[in-house]
């Protein structure tokens, strides 16, 4: 009897769907109409009938403006003869115009909410005039500019370390933990040598020629990190900064920490991070909170310019002196101008506490933005070297 029950039960893909009857979806930038007031939704899709076995998949930008974000992706059926299935989106773009009008979480509440949409999709922003101007570039090494942002992202804190991801599910749960403000990776474009050297050469183009040139040689390029208070973007963190900020947050897997053993401006050596380990704690002193940060980083010589340094036992222990002094000066400085100039704990000291401690956390809660600015910090770096490598001559 079981048998036959589950026959009616395992019947098959009731609700299948071919290839033909959709458009998938890449990746996307959300803008706004200021005049209308309206979404404006660029959309890249792939499209399946300019793709080639040699080149791979090819895929082509559909724009669409609605009321809501939701009623702009239905318009776009009005110049699409399939549905949008967002099931391989990789990116959702967001204007800097708009993260810093809208709440983010009001941005991203349909993509939550979507059956389709996976919450690992990595959400960006854009620091362009528009988000659809990331998308647009043509100079990328991928044909799928989504698909190119997606690795830049997923990688880069293995790599450099130059800004903080955060996947869909991630901004939902920081937005929803108290003490706690999120961050999104920033990108920018940046014209390639080749554009460059071509203005100066020739500048009586025409403007449509030139628009044409630009974007074919233009590149998007990882940009630091974007802050957040209050669910609007408040501000920016430079690349170099988001690798200390990466410290701080225990997310940093990777990159390169270039030191000056000589205690001078002249860098002479690289250390590439193996691995780190980040502890927050706190601590009451006179009735003072006091925040403490941790820091124990191993690392391996990957470069040393100095032909002095013989990297004997002396050598070694300078260096990671040195690595060490420079690691909490850059960390130190990251937090008084994230305390001073955006008073947005990115950091979750707050956080951390209400983990630790909800009753004391219940206590400071409604006074966290005074006492942000004002709290003490003390940051406590060991970096070890571990490997220094061989000459290959």
């Amino acid at each position: 009897m079981l048998c036959i029950i589950f026959t009616f039960l395992l019947s098959g893909c009731w609700s299948y769907i071919g290839l033909d009857e959709i458009s998938m979806v890449s990746g996307l930038a959300v803008d706004k109409d200021n005049q209308s007031n309206h979404f404006k939704l660029s959309i890249e899709i792939f499209d399946l009938s300019a793709s080639t076995k040699e080149k791979g998949p090819k895929t082509k930008i559909i724009e669409t403006k609605g009321i809501t974000i939701f009623d702009a992706f239905r318009n776009a059926k009005k110049k699409l003869s399939n549905k949008l299935y967002f099931g391989h989106a990789k990116i959702i773009v967001l204007s800097e115009d708009i993260a810093k009008k809208e709440d983010l979480i009001n941005l991203v509440d349909l993509f939550i909410r979507d059956k389709e949409t996976r919450e690992n999709v990595y959400v960006v922003i854009s620091q362009e005039k528009t988000a659809s101007d990331i998308l647009k570039v043509q100079g990328t090494d991928q044909s799928n500019i989504s698909q190119a942002l997606n690795n830049i992202v997923s990688n880069d804190s293995k790599v450099t370390s130059s800004t903080a991801p955060l996947e869909l599910y991630g901004i939902y749960n920081i937005l929803n933990y108290p003490g706690i403000s999120a961050t999104l990776p920033a990108f920018h474009n940046v014209e390639s040598e080749e554009e460059k050297k071509n203005e100066q050469q020739d500048k009586v183009k025409s403007q449509e020629k030139d628009q044409e040139q630009s974007e074919e040689n233009k590149n998007c390029e990882l940009n630091g990190t974007a802050v957040f208070k209050n669910q609007r973007l408040v501000g920016y963190l430079t690349p170099e900064e988001s690798k200390y900020f990466l410290f701080i947050i225990d997310g940093i897997k990777g990159g390169v920490l270039p030191i000056s053993t000589s205690g001078n401006t002249d860098i002479d050596s690289s250390l590439e991070i193996f691995h780190n380990k980040t502890n927050l704690s706190y601590e009451k002193k006179n009735g003072k909170l006091i925040i403490k940060v941790k820091i124990k980083t191993k690392v391996v010589l990957g470069e040393v310019t100095e032909m002095s340094i013989q990297l004997n036992e002396e050598d070694i222990k300078n260096m990671e002196q040195k690595s060490s002094e420079l690691l909490k000066k850059q960390v130190q400085n990251l937090i008084k101008k994230v305390q001073k100039e955006y008073n947005s704990d990115i950091f979750g000291f707050g956080n951390m506490i209400y983990r630790e401690n909800p009753k004391l956390w219940a206590q400071l809660s409604d006074q966290w933005d005074n006492i942000f600015p004002t709290l003490e910090v003390e940051v406590e770096p060991k970096v070890e070297i571990i490997n220094t490598a061989l000459k290959k001559i």
